[in-house]
């Protein structure tokens, strides 16, 4: 049974780890703070399914646990592989950011106007390149900066807004045709 003191350290250890990975990746602001709450489920993780019988430390399989908790989340949330690299596909069939995609259109408290116009969203985002989904995401939504999407899709900073300029002009295109 782990003592307070022990979750303590734990949990110092796990922010280590976050601190890491996130220097590695160049990840900062919001998401960082994401992190933090991700590690700490890895964390939960290791310490409920620990086999103290098996050749591993407890602190390398925090560690492990903690790092492939982090690199699920960045797969699924911004579409990076386990090195912080851009991934061949871009989930846009489920976009988990859709509640908060009201930010594109001013629409009124109507909840049925908020439904249609997210669904109209969504049909608008299947029509775009999965690149500019991406982009479009990662700016307006996760409130990246062109230099940390650009990090990401290893691209430079001037093509990445390059790219989400061209992508707005896409989707206002887009948009205005199925209105």
């Amino acid at each position: 049974m782990l003592t307070d003191n022990d979750i303590l350290e734990n949990i110092k250890y796990c922010n280590k780890i976050v601190n890491k990975i996130c220097r590695e990746k160049n990840i900062y602001g919001d998401i960082k703070e994401e992190l933090f709450s991700v590690g700490r489920v890895g964390l939960a993780l290791a310490i409920n399914k620990y086999d103290a019988k098996k050749d591993t430390s407890f602190k390398t399989y925090i560690y492990e646990n903690v790092k492939n908790e982090i690199n699920r989340y960045l797969r699924n949330i911004i579409g990076t592989n386990s090195n912080g690299k851009k991934r061949a596909a871009f989930n846009t069939t489920h976009t988990p950011y859709i509640d908060n995609i009201d930010i594109f259109c001013n629409i009124s408290n109507n909840i049925d106007e908020r439904i249609e116009h997210k669904d109209l969203i969504q049909k608008v985002f299947s029509k775009l390149s999965k690149n500019y989904v991406q982009i479009i995401i990662l700016h307006d939504v996760e409130k990246f900066t062109f230099y940390e999407i650009s990090q990401q899709l290893n691209y430079t900073a001037s093509k990445t807004q390059w790219l989400y300029h061209k992508a707005i002009l896409k989707f206002k295109t887009i948009y205005k045709k199925l209105i």
